[in-house]
């Protein structure tokens, strides 16, 4: 019944969202108080969870290849080019 209120108030908005807020109820919002550890025990100690956080990002920013070492490049320098490049017309 009341969905069809609200199919017939459509043209007053503001009496629409009243009544879906209405049939909707209140929502809740759930806020995260625990984290898992990595085998999927529940933390709950602030404690616990920093130290858990601290595992996650050194986990996620562990890089495991290889880094290749670039050499720095041996640059010739044409006197004409660097005339260009720094002389202003």
């Amino acid at each position: 019944m009341e969905c069809q209120e609200v199919e017939c108030q459509v043209s007053n908005p503001k009496e629409t969202f009243h009544k879906i807020k209405k049939i909707a109820g209140k929502r809740s919002t759930l806020a995260s108080n625990c984290i898992k550890t990595a085998d999927g025990m529940v933390l709950q100690e602030s404690k616990d969870m920093a130290q858990r956080w601290k595992e996650y990002l050194q986990e996620l920013f562990h890089d495991e290849q290889e880094q290749e070492v670039i050499p720095p490049r041996q640059l010739k320098l044409d006197p004409e080019f660097l005339k260009m490049m720094f002389i202003w017309p």
